[in-house]
């Protein structure tokens, strides 16, 4: 159960982002192999993003908290199942991310809160 943390990569575009098994990451990074990752993206961490890699049956979700709005917890879900992604609208940066898993019949999953201090 090790969760890994990303730097900045640059030159990479959203597109290929999200078309990438591995994502390029401008920020935050946290992945779980046995459920999924959840990364920001773009200039200034302008977009959250999901991937379910797992293949269980289980959403995935990004929790985060923007800039523009500090005190608002965002998610994003996952719900289009193994392989899938899923990205947000553009926004400020993120600067606070952690990954979710949901349970239906038990308690949810949820990573450790990770920084971005920009």
């Amino acid at each position: 159960m090790r969760f890994t943390k990303s730097g900045v990569i640059a030159g990479v575009t959203l597109a290929a982002t999200l078309a990438t098994a591995a994502p390029a990451v401008a920020g935050i990074y946290i992945e779980r192999a046995d459920r999924g990752w959840v990364y920001t993206a773009g200039s200034n961490n302008a977009y959250a993003a999901t991937h379910d890699s797992s293949c269980d049956g289980q959403d995935v979700a990004a929790q985060y908290y923007r800039d523009a709005s500090p005190d608002t917890l965002r998610t994003l879900w996952n719900g289009s199942g193994c392989s899938s992604s899923n990205m947000s609208g553009e926004g400020s940066w993120i600067f606070q991310m952690r990954l979710r898993e949901q349970y239906v019949a038990s308690t949810d999953y949820y990573s450790s809160w990770y920084y971005d201090y920009n």
